[in-house]
């Protein structure tokens, strides 16, 4: 399938822009964020899957978002701090620091309590995604995601929020 012999391209590190653009070409880009420069809304996504973490990161740049990585929960806490992204993507289970933990240290934080938070699961049942909503998220996705609903939910959410300017 394509998401396999897209994840096989990750794992070994083969990936590159025209594969990206072969693999997402259906992938719509937001009319405001047709490509990748400093002013593009900056997205963080926090997972420690290096595979998932390099999928999201190229779907997402293929949409024209800069990205920054976060490779646990601690990582991701000092990311969104040193770096304040228009949006956050967070894998709900990360060793030492889960995903609700951060999602909490965000909402307790000045200035960062309104960031878009999407929650990233391969957990698909209701009371996952309730506690989720309950912890404070704005959205949640089931992995794996689709390339499309996940350009689709960081633009409305971007949107929602009115984090950047041509919407």
């Amino acid at each position: 399938t394509i998401r396999s012999k897209c994840c096989r391209f990750l794992e070994l590190s083969l990936i590159d822009d025209a594969y990206v653009r072969l693999m997402f070409e259906q992938t719509p880009r937001p009319a405001s964020v047709a490509s990748t420069q400093p002013s593009a809304p900056l997205v963080l996504v926090a997972d420690d899957d290096p595979v998932q973490r390099r999928l999201l990161q190229a779907i997402l740049q293929h949409a024209g978002y800069r990205v920054a990585l976060a490779v646990d929960g601690a990582d991701a806490i000092a990311a969104v701090q040193r770096s304040a992204p228009d949006i956050a993507l967070i894998d709900a289970v990360m060793p030492g620091c889960s995903g609700f933990e951060v999602v909490a240290a965000i909402r307790a934080t000045p200035g960062l309590d309104t960031l878009p938070v999407i929650m990233v699961s391969a957990q698909d049942d209701t009371q996952a995604k309730i506690d989720s909503f309950a912890s404070g998220v704005s959205d949640y996705l089931v992995k794996p995601v689709d390339a499309e609903e996940l350009v689709a939910r960081v633009h409305a959410q971007l949107r929602a929020g009115d984090r950047w300017i041509g919407h």
